[in-house]
């Protein structure tokens, strides 16, 4: 009967020692891997520590302009703040996880305020190619022997070519650089109606000069036509990769 007790008592014992072991090799079980299994934590960790920071910085003004707002701006940051807690508590792995998704979250972020943009500049563009085509021929059927500006035609192709270049970069996944260029397409559509609104206020200054009230009042009213609608205020901003809502924040203090 000793013999038995001991034999169960021992039996216990082992089997106590054995799940023990199985519990303290099963909370050593490192968590799977986000990325590619092939890589190891810490090159995936240093990299996108560094990528991200940058793209996350570079969509700042674009989140808040036309984007989500400030809202979506902090929740990838929340994310990189997240990973880089699991860095420095050494749980590799897990960080390079939450990196990864960061990743992601950025660039699903970007691709969709791209194509915002390129929305946006599309109808731009065409708006100042047609309201250029009018110019021309009001100042034609005017009578009057001026043609507009040539440096109207030279941005009207800078921001043609920044729109095709934006929209290329855009189709092959290239968002955030996408988005630079259709600043740039934005930017010479906005120096067109500039530089029409300009042309005809200095005509309306040499008519007034010489005494020609017809022609002053003509082209007065040209310049009033070709002034940039208040409705790119924001675009204006938007352009310097500034955040438009701070500027005006900027204004009431």
């Amino acid at each position: 009967m000793t013999r038995i007790v001991q034999f169960i008592v021992l039996s216990l014992i082992l089997t106590l020692c054995f799940q023990a072991g199985a519990q303290q090799q099963e909370s050593r079980v490192e968590p799977r891997k986000a990325f590619n299994e092939l890589y190891q934590p810490l090159p995936v960790i240093l990299r996108l520590s560094y990528e991200n920071f940058k793209n996350i910085k570079l969509l700042n003004a674009a989140v808040v302009n036309f984007g989500g707002g400030e809202d979506e701006f902090d929740r990838l940051v929340e994310e990189y703040a997240e990973a880089s807690s699991l860095y420095f508590r050494n749980e590799y792995i897990q960080s390079a996880n939450k990196f990864t998704e960061n990743e992601k979250n950025i660039a699903k972020t970007a691709d969709s305020i791209a194509r915002k943009y390129k929305e946006i500049t599309e109808d731009l563009n065409q708006k100042t190619i047609k309201m250029k085509v009018r110019a021309t021929f009001r100042l034609s059927l005017s009578g009057r022997k001026i043609a507009t500006h040539a440096a109207a035609d030279e941005a009207i192709r800078n921001a043609g070519y920044s729109l095709s270049r934006a929209n290329d970069l855009l189709s092959r996944s290239r968002p955030i650089d996408s988005i630079y260029y259709y600043r740039r397409s934005k930017e010479n559509n906005f120096l067109v109606y500039k530089i029409l609104a300009d042309q005809f206020e200095e005509k309306k200054k040499d008519a007034e000069y010489r005494s020609k009230k017809s022609d002053a009042a003509f082209f007065d009213n040209e310049a009033k036509r070709y002034a940039l609608p208040d409705g790119y205020k924001k675009d204006l901003v938007d352009n310097k990769n500034r955040v438009y809502e701070s500027e005006e924040r900027e204004k009431v203090k």
